[in-house]
C-alpha cells in the first residue's frame, strides 16, 4: 500500500457489484496518454475529434442533439452515452442513425436509461454489433425479434 500514498481512487458499480480501482497517479498518467488517440470523452462544445478516434463516451446534461462534429468519423467502434440525466428520444434516435449510416463497424452501443420505448429499424443494419446495452430503460421496452442466424461463431 505504501506505493500507493498519492493513488486515487474510483469507484465503479458492474452488474450490481462493486469494485473500487485504485492506481497511481504516473500509472493513469500514462493510460491517459496511451488512449488519447483512440479514446474521446465528446460533449456539446466538442469541435474537434482525431478521425482514428475508435472508441467515443458522450457524456453531458446539456446535449440535446447529436454533436456535428460526429458527423465526419467513420472508424468509431464502441459509443457510450453516459451522465446525460435529461435525455431526450430525439438524441438517442438520431445517435442510433447516425451510427447506422456512418458506424458500419461499430461493435458496442450503451444506451443504458435511454427513454426510447423502442429501437430504430436502422439499429438492425449494424452488422459488426456485438453489445448493446439497454440497463435501466423504459418499463414498457419493447425489443423486436432479432436474428442471431448470420453471427460468425
Amino acid at each position: 500500500m505504501k506505493y500507493c500514498q498519492g493513488a486515487s481512487s474510483k469507484r465503479r458499480m458492474i452488474f450490481f457489484l462493486n469494485f473500487t480501482f485504485k492506481m497511481h497517479d504516473l500509472v493513469h498518467d500514462l493510460a491517459l496518454d496511451v488512449s488519447q488517440k483512440e479514446c474521446k470523452t465528446v460533449n456539446s462544445e466538442t469541435e474537434m475529434v482525431d478521425e482514428n478516434v475508435r472508441h467515443l463516451l458522450l457524456c453531458d446534461e446539456k446535449l440535446v442533439e447529436v454533436p456535428p462534429v460526429l458527423e465526419e468519423m467513420k472508424s468509431v467502434r464502441t459509443v457510450i452515452i453516459q451522465d446525460v440525466s435529461k435525455r431526450s428520444k430525439i438524441v438517442d434516435k438520431s445517435l442510433i442513425n447516425l451510427c447506422a449510416s456512418n458506424f458500419k463497424y461499430l461493435r458496442a452501443l450503451e444506451l443504458r436509461n435511454s427513454p426510447l420505448t423502442a429501437l430504430p429499424n436502422s439499429i438492425y443494419t449494424l452488422k459488426h454489433l456485438r453489445d448493446l446495452e439497454l440497463a435501466q430503460c423504459k418499463r414498457n421496452f419493447r425489443v423486436l425479434s432479432i436474428s442471431f442466424a448470420a453471427c460468425n461463431r
